[in-house]
């Protein structure tokens, strides 16, 4: 069996925040902390929806597949289709 590991850490997308939840003039902490509010209303858990996130750091694997910090989890996905975002583990 082989397994194949493309690690990405992500942050909320705050530009995108402001455009959907009218959040202009909020500094990005306040944006990212409104954001996580609304996710749990909606779902009940803080993770945020998949093109909410933006990439901040890819592994050597994602990065070889085309994924770069900087790119909407969408954009990330269209170099690498196998792309999976998991929830973070607080366990």
């Amino acid at each position: 069996m082989n397994c194949l590991v493309f690690d990405i850490e992500t942050v909320p997308d705050v530009a995108l925040g402001r455009r959907l939840y009218g959040l202009e003039g909020l500094a990005d902490a306040a944006v990212a902390k409104a954001m996580f509010a609304l996710r749990r209303q909606q779902s009940g858990g803080e993770f945020l929806s998949h093109e909410q996130h933006r990439v901040v750091a890819a592994s050597r694997a994602a990065r070889a597949a085309g994924v770069r910090p900087g790119q909407r989890r969408r954009e990330a996905e269209a170099h690498c289709a196998e792309l999976v975002l998991l929830a973070r583990d607080e366990g």
